[in-house]
């Protein structure tokens, strides 16, 4: 993270709010991709990329429909890893 960054800091502030309002938090520990290793998935139609996941959701980071940028917990047997060179 870039502390000078205003963009950086916002989007930190986000992850940890969305961490806050994991669905179910008795679902096991919360493992967190670094930044460079966070795998492309899909739901659906929609692209993304897992940010963190426990046992049974993962934390997808999408584009949401104004631009922004929309954390988003989803069901484990929802998300689909993609091949990023597809």
């Amino acid at each position: 993270m870039n502390k000078f960054d205003p963009d950086s800091v916002a989007s930190m502030l986000a992850l940890d709010a969305a961490m806050d309002e994991h669905p179910d938090p008795r679902d096991g520990p919360l493992q967190r991709f670094s930044v460079w290793a966070e795998p492309q998935v899909l739901i659906g139609e929609r692209r993304g990329r897992a940010v963190a996941y426990t046992r049974s959701y993962g934390l997808i980071r999408m584009t949401g429909t104004d631009g922004s940028t929309v954390l988003e917990w989803h069901r484990a047997t929802d998300i689909r890893r993609v091949n990023p060179t597809a």
